[in-house]
């Protein structure tokens, strides 16, 4: 979504990135409310533009902060680490539904939202 890399640009990248972040907390909270498939659709929604949102501002604000000889290890740690999250976080995301319930890892994901955005 390229209109979120030119209102990145014009507002600090950090304000775009926790304004992300909260529509991440909006869909989890979808996520918990309601099974109908209209609201796991609308939740779906706004976590992929979120999803979107976050991970390219997060690229650009890795890039400004690091030297142009180290840009390319940094960046690439960071989309390593990325997909590191998504191969674990289905397995540690069912191991603690079926641990401790459906709706725990969903607000497991919203506190590490929380403590992130402080």
């Amino acid at each position: 979504l390229p209109f979120f890399g030119a209102i990145a640009d014009q507002m600090k990248r950090r304000h775009v990135i926790l304004f992300g972040v909260g529509i991440e907390i909006i869909s989890m909270l979808l996520y918990l409310v309601d099974g109908h498939w209209g609201v796991v659709v609308l939740a779906r929604l706004f976590d992929a533009v979120a999803s979107a949102m976050v991970a390219l501002i997060i690229l650009a604000k890795i890039e400004d902060n690091i030297d142009s000889k180290k840009r390319g290890a940094g960046t690439g740690g960071a989309l390593s680490i990325a997909v590191i999250g998504s191969l674990l976080g289905p397995l540690v995301g069912s191991y603690i539904a079926d641990r401790y319930g459906i709706a725990f890892s969903f607000w497991s994901v919203i506190l590490l939202f929380l403590l992130l955005g402080i």
